[in-house]
């Protein structure tokens, strides 16, 4: 896979544009990851002060014997897609051997990891952190209300910080670059948690698939995990629009008037028509082959989750987290849930309505 893909697929991340805010770092690392950095930060730095090393082995004299490059850097990073791990080892073996004062990280394995936990980038880590007093996971299919769940969870502090940790970046850095995701999942376990140690993520069902293509050890992640949660929609034929509708006007979710006057402006340029429907019907077809997925998935790791219906949720969300924290065993402490609400809007419209109506008249629902 090329750089240039692999470090496109970490854009969601926002990890480069954190990266930014860091000033004078040493990058060594082979050609093509470094030319990459090096033309990303001349772009979107006014006053770039990084330095980027080409490593080369039949070369690495140069380097060793010019240790005075390195007094004005606070950090030496490892950058390669390829094998930052071998880099490393070399790299720091010479740091030590010349007793020089300065840091050597990765950049995947180090800078990434901290940034997904919430640690300062350059932060060096010896030690394996240490395990949350509870850990639990949201599992799910696309479009279920998860986010929604997670947004209530969340805002009571005692329930974690449920969210989607592992997606499609995990998977590319696992798949093309030696990445060690199970450090990244203990790393977010230890700091991602509320103040009573309470540790929640998220797990959506395609991503899944996506993790065990990449060969995710999930016995291990699974294992990891103490409690689970799944997430089901009754509403099938609902969910199916709001995955159709949410890929066509690219909302996801909405949190402001601004984005709900958005919405509502783009929905007014769809129209009703054949195509449309048959997509919806994909999209219900997919969701019960999700589920199958699941299904399979918890026999396979011998997983035996509370099951929450997302309708159910939302007309008594009062019970149904008070359901969740007694599953999870969590203290009420002196947290109220009552009049517990969302910064999420509701993204059902009348066309939405009408559509459901015409797939049902069309599909026989």
């Amino acid at each position: 896979m090329k750089v240039e893909a692999i470090f496109q697929d970490l854009q969601e991340t926002h990890f480069l544009d954190k990266l930014i805010c860091e000033e004078k770092i040493m990058f060594i690392g082979e050609n093509p990851t470094i030319s990459y950095l090096k033309k990303f930060f001349s772009v979107h730095k006014q006053l770039d002060e990084n330095y980027y090393y080409n490593w080369q082995p039949i070369k690495q004299q140069e380097l060793i014997f010019n240790p005075e490059k390195l007094i004005n850097y606070r950090a030496i990073v490892v950058a390669s897609v390829n094998n930052e791990h071998a880099i490393f080892d070399e790299i720091n073996d010479w740091v030590d051997a010349s007793k020089i004062d300065i840091s050597v990280l990765k950049l995947f394995t180090n800078i990434f990891i901290n940034f997904m936990s919430g640690q300062k980038l350059l932060q060096v880590t010896e030690c394996r952190p240490s395990s949350p007093r509870l850990s639990y996971a949201i599992i799910t299919t696309p479009r279920s209300g998860s986010t929604f769940l997670c947004s209530i969870l969340q805002s009571i502090r005692i329930a974690g910080y449920p969210t989607e940790h592992l997606r499609q970046a995990s998977a590319i850095l696992a798949n093309n670059c030696q990445f060690d995701y199970i450090k990244l999942l203990h790393a977010l376990m230890a700091y991602k948690t509320t103040p009573n140690g309470v540790f929640g993520t998220k797990f959506i069902s395609h991503f899944l698939e996506v993790f065990q293509k990449a060969e995710f050890d999930f016995g291990e992640i699974f294992q990891s995990i103490s409690k689970y949660i799944y997430l089901v929609r009754q509403d099938k034929v609902a969910q199916a629009v709001s995955i159709v509708l949410a890929q066509k006007t690219n909302v996801w979710h909405i949190s402001t008037q601004e984005k709900q006057q958005n919405y509502e402006t783009q929905l007014e340029q769809i129209e009703i028509e054949e195509f449309l429907l048959k997509e919806v019907h994909k999209q219900y077809r997919f969701i019960q082959q999700q589920e199958e997925y699941l299904i399979k998935l918890f026999e396979t790791y011998h997983i035996s989750p509370l099951i929450v219906e997302y309708e159910q949720l939302v007309e008594h969300t009062e019970e149904q987290t008070n359901l969740i924290l007694d599953y999870l065993q969590i203290p009420p402490l002196e947290t109220k849930t009552t009049n517990l609400k969302s910064h999420l809007r509701k993204m059902r419209s009348d066309l939405s309505e009408q559509i459901i109506k015409e797939y049902k008249d069309k599909f026989a629902h």
